[in-house]
Parts: C-alpha cells; structure tokens; sequence
C-alpha cells in the first residue's frame, strides 16, 4: 500500500473514531458528539469528497448516557448513525428493541424500526408499531397503535408518550384501560407505572369493581388509596343513585363522596333528587350532608312533585331498633255527651230573624232538637241507613280488592328487587371467574312463597288505609264517635316528606334542615328555621316560627307535625298556640284558634278539621249563591270539628258547651277586635316554587350509560395476533435481551474518562 493510501486512513480513522477519544462537551454536560466502538471500522467512499465509517461487531453507541447496540452500523458523521440488526435503545432501566434505528444526535433522537417494536421498562411492556426515544429528555413516543402491559394493568391507544425518568404513559386517542379495580375509556389518559396513578381527561368513563360507572372530563384514581378525584363535569351511577357535580372525590372503599358545585343526587328508587354546591355522602354508614344553597325534590309521576330547602340538610341512617319522632296521634274516639251541630253558610231558616237581629247565649232550641232527634234516629234502621250500610259494605269490598292489588304490587317489587340483587351477585361471581352453571343458579328466580294472607303489619296497612278513604254520609257526621273511629290511623310506610321510603332494609332515615326551611308543593307550602323528618313513621317535624299554607288556610303554631302515607300527606297536627286563619277577602279572615289542631288530608286537600282544647272561632258567614257576608260569629267552647268538601267549609260540629254571638255585618261593635290573639297573617313569607328551587334539573343518563360497550381492546387483540403470526413465521423474535458485555465495558471506560 502507498504511503500516500495509508495516510488518508488514518486520517478517516480519526476522523471517524475521534468521538470515542474526545471528552468535548457542550454548557450543561452534553456530549457534542456520538462515542462509539465496534470490532472491525472501516471507511466507505460514497462520492468524490464524501465517506462514511461502515461499523461491524458488537457495534455500542453512547450518547447522553443512552446506549444502542447492534450487529453492524453506517456512521455518517458525528452525531448522525444507522443501525441494523438486533438493535437494543437503552438508557437506566428502559429497553427498546427493534430490527433497525436511526440516530440523530442533533436532535438527540433514536427511531426504532421492526414488524413490531418492544419497549420494557422493569414489569411493564410496550408493544408498538412506531416508536422514537430522545436520548437527553428521556422521553419516547409512539404512534399507530400501542398496547401496555403491567401486572394486572392493560393499556392501549392509537398514540402515547412514555416518560422514563417517572416511568408514566400518557396514551392518546381511543385510550382503553383494564385492572382488577376498574375498566376505563378515554381521550387521553397517564398512568404511572410506580405508583399505578391514572391521570384521565376529556369523555372519560370508568367502570369499576363495583359495577358502578363514573364519568369526567378530568379526574385521576390513586389506586393505593381506592380514590377518585374527578374535576371537570363528573358523574357517577350507582345501582340506585346518578350523581352529577363539578367535582367529586369519590373512595370505593368506604364509598365516602364529596361533591363541589352543581351537585345533584337523583334516587330513582326512593323517587328523591337533592342539590347543592358543597355535599358529602358517607355510604358505609349512609349518612349524607348538603350545603350551600341545597334542596330536595321528592317526584312521583303520580303525585305532585315537592320542594324543599335549607341553609344546610342532613341525612342520618339509624338501626330501626332505636325509635325516634313522636308517636303517631290517633284521633280521639271517645266523644262528649254535649255535641251541637251548626251549619255555616246556610243559617236554618227557623232562626234568620236572630242572625238580622243578632243573637247571643246557647245555641237555638231548633238545632238542638233536630240534633237530639238526629242521634235518636240512628238507633233505628232506617231504608236510608240500609242503603247506606249497602254502600258501606260494597265499598268495603272494593277496598278488598284494592288491597289484593296492592300486595301484588309489592310482591311485584320485592321480586324486582331480589332480581337486582341476584344479578348483582352474578355480576361478582363473574369478576371471581365462577363458572357459568353457577352464575345461572345465582340467577334463577327462587319459588315465591304463599302470600294469600296477609302479614299482621299488612292488615293494619289495610285496615289504615280503608278508614282513610272511607267517605261518610252527610248525617252520618252528626255522630262524632263514627268520625272520629273512621279517620284513627297508624304509621304506614316511608313518605315523600321524609326523603327515603322504606325499601325493606334495616335502617330508618332520619333528614334534618336548619335555617330558613321552605317546602313548596302545588297544594301546600310551608316555612319554619328547622325541619327534622323521620322514615320510620313518615313524620316531618318544624320547628320554630312554623307556618303551613293550604289553599287559602294558612296555620301557625309553635311546632308543626306532618304525617304522610304512600308518599301523600294526609294528617298535619299543630301544637303550642296554633291558630288557622282562611282569607275570605282581603279584609275579613276566619280564625280558628286552640290548644291543638289537626288537619286532614286526602288527596292532598283538606277535608276535616280538629280543634282540640279551648277551641275558639271568627267565622264571617257567607251566602253559597252570592257569596256575600250575611254574618260574624264568634263562637267558643272546648272542641270544634270541621268538615270540608270540594275545598269548601261544609259543616262545623261544635263539643262541650258551646257558647256563640251572631253578629250581622252592621251591628258588629265598633269595640270588638276582629281578629284573636295571636293573629298574623304571613302571606310574605308563603314561598313560591323559585324561591325554593331555581336549578337546572338533569335528566336521567341511566339508560344511555347502560348501554356504552365496555373496553373491548381492538388494539391490543391486533398487535398480539401479529406478533404470533410473525413468531411462528420466523420474521420476529420477541427479546429480552440486555447489553453485551463489550458494550458494559465500554460505558465504564468512557464514564471513568
């Protein structure tokens, strides 16, 4: 060889080799150029002025303490190289393997090229088709389809970054995601590898263990602690409960939730959605709190749907053994031996001339004849009263009937309830890998059992509720034995008042509300400061300055007491100086005024009226066809009882020595005070439906959401079918390979420089 040819390989040599002599740095400690080695170097012309350095033999790479690997090698210049053959892209505990790479030290960039490329970094395992690592941020970068796999953990998305310095994939678009503890799709979404952490974002929605699915547009789960924390329009449903906020931080295991703005809670079955701005949710002991503006809304398709708010609502779930609230009040069903009988409006005419002249002293000897010879009557059995018994007893019988629809009905529901239940258990047994025949007996509805008699608490239901809807004939009131025996009740079931029926669990709900308490309803409103409501006996308690609007009545009293059945109310009993004012017109009130009054309800209207104690009256008698005032009375004595029909007072039966002035409108005394002691008339603090509910009702998604396919992993099925396609065709190998020792050698001789 001339000694002109061997000076020009030197001097290609070092040309081409001066990157693994050279310590030459860039500021901040990266290498200018690419160190490298390999068994055989040797210098290709690819043009006049230009060559390259072909690399053959155990060929290491090292740049930004990242190390590639292969068989062989084309180095175009310092920072610029080709590999090929079994290529490994290394740096601390990461490793890419691919059949070719391209480096580009310039932009500290390595492409790796095969059928399939194979990312490890420690349990995890990325599978893809296009992957690029920059060598200085540590970052790679895939695209086409990606699929991880970690533990239990499955990962995939049409694209993704993986970070090895914090060992975190952020996968982007058609993101699926698969562990023990939830299933999940997503735009995009992290997970860090360390700490099992997902970070989720936009339309992301998760089904976890307990078959519940949650939905945000930004939200992470701490997988070490079971907590979600969603931040941007959340939404969790539940077997019973949707749940819509703001924000919600959610754990699975002691199923306590928080909710921030814009909450709302629908129960579809206890027909009851709350709202607020701030709530919290403890369901291991199912207590529940709402603040910040909250409401309640009790719906029924068949009833009208009631409103309620408070400055702050709670709810406490307590074992049904510890009894709480008043008992339920039976009506009196002893009756005085006095008992009179006025009819206002209709002033009897035997006695027109007293109400033009005025009237003081007992009642009228007419009246008290014709109730005398009333009650004597009754002893006999007239054709009247044995049509009546007639009507009575077919009644009966259609109330009969209703029953039997009714227990049907519940037998009905407790079938759909145990039906749930069992696929609830089915839903588990599959999660624990049971076989299919034992899913099917979870499944398979069990025998009923007899149920042509009903239970002791059903017959007192039955017996309720057939005295509740029992009308009475007109003459029939004279007795007041008979009334009083037809409306005794007894606690029925959960209501609408107290926000949670009673579905059969071992548990009674107990709702309290503090401050500026407003219900609304189309036929009733009611204030007061605070509200305590309890399931076990469908009562609703008010406290403090307590007010009930019906119609035009309006009661007040020191404390109000509601009673409901079948998610109506049907009795409200008032007590500590209650008075019950009706506007005849805007100048003239009737006022009832005792020590208790309760009313009763049916249908929602009133249609009875007991005054118990003391009981006093201003009543302004009206003409049924004109309407005009003919007369005031003023009336005294220690029970008053009114009746009610079609919203209009249709008989007043006064007990215990009655006492009563008639005053005809123009010879009322200057001096008399119209109205009793205690009178108010409260109309500026009635609520309409805004002033105790002005949010936006979400609909249900229920049924949208139960439908959504879960993760299915089309990806992830793809690349795994090709990577066994090409294993047993000889075209790919999957490697686990590590670096040689020649190239651990290496790193060490040029780290000790």
């Amino acid at each position: 060889m001339s000694v002109r040819r061997i000076a020009w390989v030197l001097f290609a040599v070092l040309l081409f080799c001066g990157g693994a002599l050279s310590q030459n740095r860039q500021p901040g400690g990266e290498r200018k150029i690419v160190d490298f080695q390999a068994d055989i170097m040797r210098p290709i012309k690819i043009s006049a002025d230009s060559s390259v350095l072909n690399l053959l033999g155990h060929v290491v790479f090292y740049h930004n303490g990242a190390v590639i690997t292969c068989d062989s090698a084309i180095r175009y210049n310092d920072k610029r190289m080709e590999c090929f053959h079994n290529v490994i892209v290394n740096k601390d505990s990461t490793y890419i393997y691919g059949d070719r790479a391209e480096y580009n030290g310039e932009v500290n960039e390595a492409r790796i090229y095969a059928p399939i490329i194979k990312m490890v970094d420690g349990n995890a395992t990325l599978y893809t088709y296009h992957f690029t690592f920059n060598t200085l941020t540590n970052v790679g970068e895939y695209h086409g389809g990606g699929t991880m796999e970690q533990e239990d953990n499955l990962l995939e998305s049409q694209r993704g970054y993986y970070y090895a310095d914090t060992r975190q994939i952020v996968c982007v678009d058609s993101v699926q995601v698969r562990n023990d503890e939830y299933q999940m799709k997503s735009d995009s979404a992290a997970y860090n590898l360390d700490t099992q952490q997902a970070d989720f974002f936009d339309r992301s929605i998760i089904w976890n263990a307990k078959g519940e699915i949650l939905r945000a547009d930004r939200g992470t789960f701490y997988r070490a602690t079971s907590d979600y924390r969603f931040t941007k329009d959340s939404y969790v449903l539940t077997e019973a409960q949707e749940i819509w906020s703001d924000s919600i931080y959610y754990n699975t295991e002691s199923e306590h939730v928080q909710m921030f703005r814009n909450a709302q809670l629908r129960d579809e079955e206890h027909k009851v959605m709350a709202f607020g701005d701030f709530g919290q949710y403890w369901g291991d002991r199912q207590d529940a709190m709402l603040t910040r503006n909250p409401s309640v809304i009790s719906f029924d398709p068949e009833q009208d749907t009631l409103y309620m708010r408070a400055d702050s609502m709670f709810l406490f779930s307590i074992d049904k053994n510890i009894t709480f609230g008043a008992d339920t009040v039976e009506v009196e069903t002893e009756s005085s031996d006095e008992e009179e009988l006025i009819l206002p409006g209709l002033i009897p005419p035997t006695d027109s001339a007293a109400v033009a002249q005025g009237a003081t002293g007992e009642l009228p000897e007419a009246i008290a004849d014709a109730s005398a010879d009333s009650l004597s009557r009754l002893a006999e059995l007239s054709p009247a009263q044995l049509a009546r018994e007639a009507r009575a007893q077919e009644k009966a019988e259609k109330l009969k009937q209703k029953e039997e629809e009714k227990r049907l009905a519940r037998e009905a529901k407790e079938a759909k309830r145990q039906q749930k239940e069992a696929e609830k258990q089915a839903r588990k047994a599959r999660r624990k890998g049971l076989p299919e025949e034992t899913i099917g007996m979870i499944l398979s509805p069990k025998t009923p059992q007899d149920t042509s008699a009903l239970s002791p608490s059903e017959q007192a239901d039955s017996l309720a509720m057939t005295a509740d809807s029992t009308v009475l004939p007109v003459d029939s009131l004279l007795s007041t034995k008979q009334v009083s025996d037809t409306l005794s009740v007894e606690p029925q079931q959960a209501d609408s008042l107290s926000g949670a029926a009673d579905s059969g669990d071992s548990l009674q709900r107990v709702i309290k509300g503090y401050f500026n308490v407003k219900i609304y309803r189309n036929d009733f409103q009611a204030v007061c400061d605070s509200l305590v409501a309890f399931s076990i006996d469908s009562t609703a308690h008010l406290y403090i300055d307590p007010v009930m609007w019906n119609e035009q009545n309006q009661i007040t009293a020191d404390v109000i007491d509601l009673y409901s059945r079948n998610q109506q109310l049907y009795k409200a009993v008032f007590t500590g100086t209650p008075m019950m004012i009706s506007e005849v017109d805007t100048l003239h009130y009737n006022q009832v005024k005792g020590k208790v009054i309760e009313a009763f309800f049916r249908n929602n209207d009133i249609y009875r009226t007991d005054v118990n104690g003391n009981g006093q009256t201003y009543y302004y008698m009206t003409d049924d066809e004109t309407g005009d005032i003919m007369g005031f009375l003023v009336a005294e004595c220690a029970d008053i009882t009114f009746l009610i029909d079609n919203k209009q007072m249709d008989k007043i039966i006064y007990r215990g020595e009655p006492v009563y002035t008639i005053y005809p409108m123009d010879k009322i005394p200057p001096d008399l005070d119209l109205f009793l002691p205690g009178y108010s008339w409260e109309v500026e603090r009635r609520p309409s439906r805004q002033e105790v509910f002005n949010r936006t009702i979400r609909p249900s998604r229920r049924e949208f959401y139960e439908k959504l396919a879960k993760p299915f992993f089309p990806l992830t099925d793809s690349i795994l079918k090709d990577r066994e396609r090409m294993m047993k065709a000889g075209i790919w190998y999957d490697r686990n390979d590590t670096l040689s020792p020649e190239a651990l050698d290496f790193i060490r001789s040029i780290s000790n420089r």
